[in-house]
């Protein structure tokens, strides 16, 4: 079968680091935010939907606590390198092709 190339294995037991949680202040702050979305009529799709628009918000939020930035063209947080993000990366391509 050919010659062996893991001779040895090393496990070491702990958990890797995680980035500071957002404080419970900061997300009580953004999830207190009044929420109006008068064109949606059906009261529980308006109540999804300000629910949903709010743990967006907190996403974005922590993300951009932990060192996340905002595309300046399209607005998405990402983490990454570069400038924009990667979907406006690769739109750019398509673009040049």
């Amino acid at each position: 079968m050919g010659r062996q190339v893991v001779q040895r294995i090393r496990f070491i037991p702990g958990r890797f680091p995680r980035p500071a949680r957002a404080s419970t202040q900061d997300i009580e702050d953004s999830s207190e935010e009044e929420i109006s979305l008068p064109e949606i009529e059906d009261e529980h799709l308006r109540s999804s939907f300000a629910d949903l628009y709010r743990t967006q918000r907190r996403r974005e939020h922590a993300m951009l606590k932990a060192g996340a930035r905002r595309c300046p063209r399209c607005g998405v947080v990402f983490f990454g390198e570069g400038e924009i993000c990667p979907g406006c990366q690769f739109d750019e391509i398509a673009d040049k092709e």
